[in-house]
Parts: structure tokens; sequence; C-alpha cells
């Protein structure tokens, strides 16, 4: 009966968590960092080169991946021109589903033929840390 009770007050907390702007802009943000380090990987570049590119010092390219909640339009732009990618912005007209936000993505990724192909992938914050 606890574990019931529990559960749906986890249920309850993500359904309002899903309509925090906040918490919906740390997810954005945690996603083009997650992009942006797996391109960096897929390409065996570090992040001092990333922080070449841009113009920017080592610690900066840091402190971006740090907070990023508060990552701009602007430096998304600046790392994407960096890495030599097409930033592109989706707002999903589908309704939310309660438990989960779900969402589908296209992603721009640039494969070993040197072509830009667009992918769409579903996103869902459900299992992860913090009630992501």
């Amino acid at each position: 009966m606890e574990h019931d009770s529990r559960e749906l007050m986890l249920e309850r907390d993500i359904r309002e968590l899903e309509k925090d702007p906040e918490f919906i802009a740390e997810d954005l943000a945690i996603q083009v960092i997650e992009e942006m380090l797996k391109i960096l990987q897929d390409r065996g570049l570090s992040r001092a080169w990333l922080a070449k590119q841009m113009g920017v010092s080592r610690s900066s390219v840091s402190r971006m991946m740090n907070a990023a909640p508060n990552m701009t339009l602007l430096t998304i732009s600046r790392i994407a021109l960096a890495l030599g990618i097409t930033p592109a912005v989706l707002l999903d007209s589908k309704s939310r589903q309660a438990g989960a936000v779900e969402r589908e993505a296209v992603c721009v990724a640039e494969p070993a033929g040197g072509k830009y192909e667009s992918q769409k992938r579903s996103v869902s914050t459900r299992g992860r840390k913090g009630g992501r």
C-alpha cells in the first residue's frame, strides 16, 4: 500500500515537472550536450579542439557543459558551426502523454560519406536521474 502511494506521488511529480519550463530547458540542454559529446567522440576530437574552433578557452567549453540550462541559442549555434553541423530546433505539436516526456526529434548527422542526413529518433526522459 505504501509502495503504491509513493508510486502515485512520483507519477504526480513527474507530470508536474513535464510542465516546468526550467525542467524542460535543462532536458533540452542535456540533449544538446550529449549530441555534441557524441559527435566529438565519433570524430576523435577533444574538447580542447572544440574550444580552439570556437575561439574560446577549454574552461569556457567546460562551463557551457556544466551550466546546461543557461545555454543560449547563440552558444548552440557556435558549437554547431565549430563542429561543421547544422543546428535545428523542433517544437513538437504532439500532445504529451502522462508519465513520460516523449517526442520525436529530427537529428542532423554527418555520416562517413560526408553528406548530411536527417534521422528521426524518439526521445524519452523517463528513467533518467532526477525524475528524467
